[in-house]
């Protein structure tokens, strides 16, 4: 259930604190990233696990660290595509694809879509397909050549067994002959099936090397004095960032994430490392972005709290997606290093989650304990007295509906408290 709160922002930065597990976002596709089935045989194919037909192929282009699969859009009349076939699927699910690393060249100039086909348990039987067009000129348009992501989201038709996902093109531009810098490069992929509120929203939260290529942080971004590593073990990678040198910034955000406006998310950074001599500012927080995925339109951003130093901190950040989201980025990042020199002036994180939250709204539970009673007072007064952003400190995961006890819509989110909830408040109490 939707939970509204304009202007909400909170940020909670505990030593210990244990924020809730959330399902784990697993991948259904094998070979996500093509590789050769054999790396250590210079004859292996790349791409294993995967089919394509037409003008369409599996290569290293950019080294063998690099595989992808490759779209010739070079030729008018060129069309193809790429799919995986035998994974089990449910009638009336929903399934998420996301194409996670795209590169499109400037002269690109055709149709690309993906999306999923559904089958019968032949796998030869088709029944329905759900396929979206990719806006590519946009893209093109922004100068959005490489790390394009895109994600799309489909229910399963009635008869499905089998769900085949699937990128392909067509419709080439009829004057093209071997037109240069006219192909798309398609790197990554992640299929699962579409998250609920309360289910983990992160592919790879916890920044493994997910395709054995001996990277780490698989589908997230970086930039500036940040790296993935595993310093502490096997086992125990995370994301670092090198606060070491005045001058150093940088950042770590998660694309393709569909969103929803009007929707509540939260940003847990649930396991970080805090060195004692840290001595600049840590952000985290979440940014909203249109259909486009360049545009930011909105963003809630916290300055967490690091005066606590040490091992297992935990920080979260909760924010409500604006008009026009179509995409929800996490995001955390550093700047304005205020002193260098020694050790111990950097952080890692170590593991994250972002969840979409699902809170049910209890008229008077002021609280959010689950009941309505004479617990509520004092959080009754402090929403009148302290102010609506006061309240929402102390309970951070409480809708402001539960406190618009006239119904009038008016819970003191405009910083006036509306003294209308209060007989009402009174006769809830009493039962009167």
């Amino acid at each position: 259930m939707r939970m509204t709160r304009l202007g909400l922002l909170t940020a909670v930065a505990l030593g210990l604190l244990t924020s809730p597990a959330a399902l784990a976002i697993d991948n259904l596709l094998y070979n996500p990233g093509f590789f050769s089935a054999d790396p250590n045989d210079p004859n292996s194919p790349y791409g294993d696990g995967w089919s394509m037909w037409g003008a369409a192929d599996h290569n290293a282009f950019w080294g063998p660290a690099n595989p992808h699969a490759s779209m010739y859009g070079n030729w008018f009349d060129n069309v193809g595509g790429h799919y995986q076939s035998s994974i089990a699927g449910l009638a009336g699910t929903t399934y998420q694809l996301e194409l996670s690393d795209v590169r499109i060249e400037v002269a690109w100039d055709a149709d690309l879509w993906f999306g999923f086909e559904y089958y019968l348990a032949d796998d030869t039987t088709k029944v329905g397909e759900s396929l979206v067009l990719i806006d590519t000129a946009a893209r093109l348009a922004n100068g959005q050549t490489d790390g394009n992501v895109f994600s799309m989201q489909a229910t399963a038709v009635a008869g499905t067994e089998i769900v085949r996902p699937m990128f392909r093109f067509d419709n080439v531009n009829g004057a093209y002959e071997n037109m240069p810098q006219a192909n798309s490069f398609v790197f990554n992929t992640h299929m699962s099936v579409a998250p609920a509120p309360g289910d983990e929203y992160l592919k790879n939260a916890d920044f493994f090397d997910t395709n054995g290529d001996g990277g780490f942080g698989d589908y997230w971004g970086k930039y500036g004095n940040i790296d993935f590593n595993e310093f502490f073990g096997p086992n125990n990678p995370h994301a670092s960032l090198y606060a070491d040198t005045i001058g150093n910034s940088g950042g770590v955000w998660q694309q393709g994430i569909l969103g929803t406006p009007g929707e509540d998310y939260r940003l847990d950074l649930t396991n970080v490392r805090v060195e004692a001599n840290f001595d600049a500012d840590l952000y985290a927080g979440l940014e909203y972005y249109g259909a486009d995925d360049f545009a930011k339109i909105g963003e809630n951003i916290a300055l967490l709290d690091t005066s606590v130093t040490g091992d297992g901190l935990s920080y979260s950040v909760t924010g409500t997606a604006v008009s026009g989201t179509a995409y929800v980025r996490p995001i955390f990042f550093f700047d304005n290093v205020a002193t260098t020199g020694g050790e111990q002036r950097n952080v890692f994180i170590f593991a994250t989650s972002l969840t979409e939250l699902d809170v049910q709204i209890l008229v008077g539970d002021l609280n959010c304990n689950g009941e309505v009673g004479f617990d509520d007072i004092n959080p009754f007064v402090d929403l009148l007295v302290s102010g609506y952003d006061a309240w929402q400190a102390q309970y951070p995961d409480c809708p402001g509906e539960n406190g618009d006890i006239n119904g009038n819509g008016d819970y003191g989110q405009d910083g006036s408290a509306d003294f209308g909830d209060i007989n009402p408040f009174v006769e809830l109490l009493t039962g009167s």
